[in-house]
């Protein structure tokens, strides 16, 4: 279930060329690799799950997604970027399940130090909701 919503929030990350213009493929579910050049995008499941109130499946669950970068601007716009692409977003899969909403819920800038550099994070949680 939760890999349905990671493969259909990744594919529509990567088809959103504002995105990948300035990451490229560099958009990572969970753990990112070492030594990955920035800036990136990384996603993980944060919360929620099947929501046993119907007799059909159904989830609810958010997904936290961060821009990461040398640059607090360019963070920002890969940030906007990401809300844009998913914000009231349809998103698609292939194995049965239907999307029916992914929000944008708390927006969060952070200044981090990664391996001895300052980087920043922009981002947001998402709430997407599914059945099958």
């Amino acid at each position: 279930m939760i890999d349905s919503v990671s493969k259909a929030l990744r594919a529509k990350l990567v088809g959103t060329s504002a995105i990948t213009n300035v990451v490229s493929t560099r958009i990572y579910n969970t753990h990112v690799p070492q030594g990955v050049s920035l800036p990136y995008l990384v996603f993980q499941h944060v919360a929620g799950g099947t929501t046993n109130e119907t007799p059909t499946d159904a989830l609810d669950v958010q997904f936290q997604v961060k821009a990461v970068s040398l640059d607090p601007v360019q963070a920002g716009a890969l940030e906007a970027s990401v809300r844009a692409a998913l914000h009231n977003a349809a998103l698609a899969t292939q194995d049965g399940w239907g999307f029916y909403d992914c929000e944008h819920l708390n927006p969060f800038f952070l200044s981090e130090d990664v391996d001895r550099r300052q980087v920043f994070s922009a981002g947001g949680t998402y709430r997407i909701r599914a059945h099958q």
